[in-house]
């Protein structure tokens, strides 16, 4: 990966914007860096619950599907897989867990797949000195493109 455009970011994340203003930047910059179609980030709330959505395509069905999954009462596809994303504490992709869990599979299918996304690759995002849980990035491919690497993954990893 190119060290001028980590830089970018660097200096992206000593702006200090506030976060409504600087995920939108960072998803825009990512693109330089890491192929992909789209990307997203979660926020992750003080008691560990996934509380707001950004998806940079402005896809209302997947935002729709979040809101169903974050307000519903009953185990289902939607609570199974934000559950499990918002526990992650490695990056990890779809194409890794595919078969080994149902829900988290069935979820990718109806929402997922539907708005294009066929890998994506799941960073958590922790902050660096307190160690605190802030939320989850997702870098979404195509069914044309490459799995992601190892080194994209430690890449994305150390960016967050």
């Amino acid at each position: 990966m190119a060290k001028p455009l980590f830089c970018r970011i660097e200096q992206l994340a000593h702006l200090r914007l506030p976060s409504q203003t600087f995920i939108p930047a960072l998803l825009q910059e990512l693109h330089y860096i890491i192929p992909s179609i789209a990307n997203t980030f979660c926020w992750q709330d003080a008691d560990g619950n996934l509380s707001n959505i950004y998806d940079e395509t402005a896809n209302t069905d997947i935002y729709e599907s979040f809101v169903r999954s974050i307000s519903s009462q009953k185990p289902d596809k939607y609570s199974h897989t934000i559950n499990w994303v918002s526990k992650l504490d490695t990056s990890t992709t779809s194409f890794e867990n595919f078969g080994k869990c149902p829900f988290i599979a069935e979820f990718y299918k109806t929402i997922m797949l539907e708005a294009g996304y066929v890998n994506t690759c799941f960073i958590p995002v922790f902050h660096n000195s307190t160690h605190k849980r802030l939320g989850v990035l997702m870098i979404h491919r195509s069914k044309g493109d490459q799995d992601f690497s190892k080194s994209e993954q430690q890449y994305l990893q150390e960016i967050t």
